[in-house]
């Protein structure tokens, strides 16, 4: 009998073939689909509690995933803030810095230290700030981001850059998620070391500051049991006697404490208080009150009193604008008078001056009268014209006296002036006529 590997094959291949099948059926595709459940939760134990808060699970997938997301944020953030800085901003954001000299970014304005223990203590904290009031919307978030570029990217870009730098893992509301829950957790460990301040130097002494800290930063792990109260009733008294109240009263009156259901220790410290008494008016009230009492005859003396003492009056550079409007209206009524009588002076001033010449014409002596000149014409020749050299000589003074007059109503004076002239004409038409009349009786007088 053969004991080769390959005759022992030839004669039991079809169950081998059969026991190798079911193996690479269980290996390719039964353990696969087993592994997959039990990652998903599917065993005991597959996925342990880590943290409880406030009745949240946290279960150790869950902090892996966010302490993931986190380490992905913060790696955007210090790239988005050396964009900014490369387009010559810098981010307006509070705990942004940044070195000069190494060019690099020392703080992104969050925590920038991914860790599983971080992310329970932040999700602790968002939660606590919740509950404290503390919100932050989409909104808030956007314009948080905005101060972070400096408003040099928009929201299209800065989507962009996180697809691109998270391979498609995040989008902007895993991003601002993110971001709100470490926004608030940190302003919630800040409000807890708020204190007076004295420039710099906290008021709080340091042990009040070290307390503050613990209280957010501390933790244990501790195995707590709840107790019934009620069964613990029946061990108490109702009524105790004297003795023991006071040895209660005096083991207690000492402590500086308020009490404390949760505390064993009797406490008998109570707290400030103080009356306060106050008065609420209404001043309307009175108002109307003292409104009602007053007279129409009263009402009308105080307002004369009061018009008399200056009151209820136009200020007086209201009052000199008006009255220096009313004379420039009259100052362009004026010289647009003027400007319509200028005319009819230039034409009787040429009517006089035509009557003048036809009357000297006429008045003109004959040859014959001319060639026998007398002593009396000769004095009645020379008598006018030394009347008229008078008259030139007045008159020369006067015009020198008018032509150095200058105002600003210029345009009227000589209108004033060519009217006199005008008047004067018929004057002077008279004496010439009654010179003429007068050479002509002497005339005769000769013949």
């Amino acid at each position: 009998m053969s004991s080769s590997p390959f005759e022992i094959f030839r004669r039991n291949h079809k169950p081998m073939m059969v026991l190798l099948t079911l193996l690479a059926l269980f290996a390719f595709v039964v353990l696969p689909a087993l592994d997959t459940y039990l990652r998903r939760g599917g065993g005991t134990n597959s996925d342990p509690v880590v943290a409880e808060y406030d009745g949240v699970t946290l279960t150790q997938s869950r902090v892996a995933r966010t302490t993931q997301q986190h380490r992905a944020v913060v790696g955007f953030l210090s790239d988005l803030g050396q964009e900014t800085i490369r387009r010559g901003g810098v981010p307006q954001v509070p705990g942004f810095q940044y070195d000069q000299e190494s060019g690099q970014i020392q703080s992104i304005g969050i925590d920038a230290n991914p860790s599983e223990e971080a992310t329970i203590n932040t999700m602790r904290f968002y939660s606590e700030a919740k509950k404290a009031g503390f919100e932050l919307d989409d909104t808030s978030v956007r314009n948080w981001l905005n101060r972070y570029t400096d408003g040099l990217l928009s929201d299209n870009e800065i989507g962009s850059m996180l697809m691109q730098f998270t391979k498609n893992q995040m989008g902007p509301i895993q991003l601002y998620e993110q971001l709100r829950m470490h926004l608030l957790a940190d302003l919630y460990q800040r409000s807890a070391m708020v204190g007076l301040m004295n420039g710099r130097m906290p008021v709080s002494t340091p042990l009040a500051q070290w307390r503050n800290f613990l209280k957010t930063n501390q933790s244990a792990t501790i195995d707590a049991y709840g107790v019934l109260v009620a069964e613990y009733l029946d061990q108490t008294d109702e009524s105790p006697s004297e003795s023991t109240i006071k040895e209660v009263y005096e083991a207690g009156k000492d402590l500086l404490a308020y009490p404390n259901d949760q505390s064993p220790d009797p406490k008998f410290r109570r707290p400030d208080s103080a009356e306060i008494e106050f008065v609420v008016a209404d001043l309307n009230e009175f108002v109307e009150r003292e409104k009602a009492k007053l007279t129409e005859e009263e009402i009308r003396a105080e307002y004369e009193h009061r018009l008399a003492g200056g009151d209820f009056q136009l200020p007086v550079e209201e009052t000199e604008d008006a009255t220096a409007e009313l004379e420039a209206m009259e100052a362009e009524n004026a010289a647009e008078e003027t400007t319509e009588e200028s005319p009819a002076t230039e034409t009787e001033e040429t009517a006089a001056e035509e009557m003048t010449e036809e009357t000297e014409a006429e008045t003109e002596p004959t040859s014959e009268e001319a060639s026998e000149p007398t002593s009396e014409e000769t004095t009645a020749e020379e008598t006018p014209a030394e009347e008229n050299t008078a008259e030139e000589s007045s008159e020369e003074p006067a015009s020198e006296d008018s032509s150095m007059l200058r105002s600003d109503d210029e345009a009227v004076q000589l209108v004033a002036l060519q009217e006199d002239d005008t008047e004067e004409t018929p004057a002077d038409e008279a004496s010439a006529a009654a010179t003429d009349e007068d050479e002509m009786e002497l005339g005769d007088g000769l013949e």
